[in-house]
């Protein structure tokens, strides 16, 4: 029996991807900018760690407002990660994302 031949496949690429077969970030950030902003403020928030330098053994309140801070924290760095991680996935040609 002879195996039919199928002609090589091309993937599309992302701009001619139809949007609804395309992952919407909007629920993460609106906006590359709106990310970049995110960014900035987050970003600047790191020294905000300062604060609870040599005061965490002084009473349960001071550890449990760094605990607070550093949870708020990381969790802006977890939204900020996956949506650079998605965007750089959605498209390996574009490299404006490779560098987020």
């Amino acid at each position: 029996m002879k195996k039919s031949k199928s002609p090589v496949q091309l993937l599309p690429t992302r701009g001619n991807v139809d949007p609804a077969n395309c992952w919407d970030l909007t629920s993460l950030y609106k906006s590359d900018a709106s990310w970049e902003k995110a960014f900035g403020k987050w970003s600047k928030q790191i020294s905000g760690y300062a604060q609870f330098r040599g005061k965490l053994a002084k009473n349960a309140k001071a550890l449990l407002a760094c605990l607070q801070f550093d949870n708020d924290f990381d969790r802006v760095g977890e939204r900020l990660a996956t949506y650079a991680y998605l965007r750089a996935s959605e498209d390996q040609s574009n490299s404006d994302y490779q560098r987020m």
